[in-house]
């Protein structure tokens, strides 16, 4: 018998979604609806990790990566270097490195872009305008 963690789970006749610190499972349909998504990246970033667990720097980055999503840092056509995170369905924030910022400083925006994507719907292109 499979024993499975109940730490979050989230239950419509389409999907259910598993949700706990190492991995989200989604059953019942393709892809998600954002919105399901979103609240099941809350769970995992919130509710799942203890303070022990929890990264002290770059929590959405890690949050992000850890149910799918991906994170870019490089040339971008004619932009030397950029800085782009996506989940599987969507555009999350496109940064633009600044004249003599830090990669540290620039990863430190793109976990705080990433953060209000999801807590707020506003998503950060600085490549296209």
């Amino acid at each position: 018998m499979i024993k499975i963690p109940t730490v979050g789970l989230i239950e419509t006749p389409t999907i259910l979604a598993l949700c706990s610190y190492h991995s989200m499972v989604c059953y019942g349909q393709k892809s998600a609806h954002p919105a399901l998504m979103r609240i099941a990246l809350n769970i995992v970033r919130s509710t799942s990790m203890n303070k022990a667990k929890r990264p002290t720097r770059f929590g959405n980055i890690d949050a992000l990566v850890k149910s799918g999503g991906d994170i870019t840092i490089g040339r971008v056509g004619p932009v030397p270097c950029a800085a782009t995170a996506a989940d599987e369905s969507q555009s999350l924030a496109m940064l633009v490195r600044r004249p003599r910022e830090s990669l540290d400083a620039l990863m430190d925006r793109l976990d705080q872009a990433i953060g209000k994507a999801w807590d707020e719907e506003e998503y950060i292109d600085e490549i296209n305008g």
